[in-house]
């Protein structure tokens, strides 16, 4: 009994710290849903968790186990965009940043990723295309995005030759279908080749469950 006390205290402790730090103005919710772009409780909300405010045209969501970065989305008309900056688990990247470009419209989160240079050249683009239980991978060109600062439009022309069959792949890197699958605690994803099912990965998810991913999700 004393532990649970203890532990309350403390979540109490932590969410007022978090309260007067000037996100008063955030609610708490158990995760952040980015098919829907909505806040989704429990009746018991767990830790991590995570607290959202909304604006006009922009939510910001902050991941309780991950305070110091503020995720942005704006709301672009047609879509929400969301730049995110991927932490690696070393510093082999030097002086490079590997960022992740989000693009969400009709339960779909568009990833567009890629490695930024110093010179802010580009490298390693991806495209990753997710609804809730299926991923689109495609390797780019280097020179495929000529719009940086609103590749939108160019992303899904990109999306739409491959889905009519035109779309001219990188001869090394052909593009990759995936499933998700999420049971209890376990997310795991398959890749779907020549119509069969293989296992890529599985592992436990924390209470975020597919919102904890890290950029694309098929590299959990």
């Amino acid at each position: 009994m004393t532990i649970r006390i203890i532990m309350k205290l403390m979540i109490c402790i932590c969410w007022l710290s978090f309260y007067f730090q000037g996100y008063c103005q955030f609610v708490r919710y158990q995760t952040f849903d980015e098919y829907k772009m909505e806040g989704i409780t429990n009746k018991r909300i767990r830790r991590p968790c995570v607290f959202i405010k909304w604006e006009s045209d922009t939510i910001f969501v902050i991941k309780s186990n991950d305070k110091d970065n503020v995720i942005k989305y704006i709301n672009c008309g047609s879509y929400w965009h969301a730049v995110i900056q991927i932490k690696e688990p070393c510093s082999c990247m030097g002086m490079d940043k590997r960022i992740c470009e989000k693009f969400i419209y009709n339960d779909t989160v568009v990833e567009y990723e890629y490695i930024l240079k110093p010179n802010n050249k580009r490298s390693a683009q991806t495209i990753a295309v997710n609804t809730k239980d299926k991923c689109l991978f495609l390797s780019l060109k280097s020179n495929e995005i000529d719009n940086k600062i609103a590749p939108f439009d160019e992303i899904m022309e990109i999306i739409n030759k491959y889905k009519n069959n035109s779309y001219s792949y990188p001869p090394m890197c052909p593009p990759e279908i995936f499933e998700k699958q999420i049971e209890k605690n376990i997310f795991s994803v398959y890749l779907i080749k020549e119509g069969e099912r293989k296992l890529i990965k599985s592992r436990k998810i924390n209470h975020l469950g597919e919102f904890n991913n890290r950029g694309s999700l098929v590299w959990w």
